[in-house]
């Protein structure tokens, strides 16, 4: 099965856009389809295991991001704290942003998305910190 991107292995995702509960969803078709091998479109080929542990990835940002929104941080504050130990070895650590970005919008029914600049200046940012 080839996914896009809506599945990265390996490596922390980008998402710029929808909503990780339709994000889920989509992850559940996937995995319903039971396939023996999957492409993703970021990462290497993987099987149900790797649509496994991104779902876990995706929930754990979720409910993050919900405890920080209602505890009414902003998200260049928040984006920092997010422990991301169990997915330490994926590439691209600073690209949880966009999810916190994502997640933060949806709790607060904004569909507006937050500038491009914006969001890469904080990942720049997270970027700069974890090489620090």
């Amino acid at each position: 099965m080839f996914t896009s991107d809506i599945l990265f292995v390996e490596g922390h995702p980008v998402l710029w856009a929808g909503t990780t509960p339709d994000l889920l969803k989509a992850l559940d078709r996937i995995e319903a389809w039971e396939s023996d091998t999957i492409v993703p479109g970021h990462g290497p080929v993987t099987d149900l295991a790797g649509v496994r542990e991104i779902r876990a990835y995706y929930q754990y940002c979720h409910a993050e991001a919900r405890r920080y929104f209602d505890a009414e941080m902003d998200l260049a504050t928040a984006a920092p704290d997010v422990s991301l130990d169990r997915w330490a070895d994926w590439g691209e650590l600073e690209r949880v942003v966009t999810l916190l970005d994502t997640c933060f919008r949806e709790f607060e029914g904004q569909s507006d998305a937050t500038p491009m600049a914006e969001l890469f200046a904080l990942m720049a940012e997270r970027w700069a910190a974890t090489r620090a």
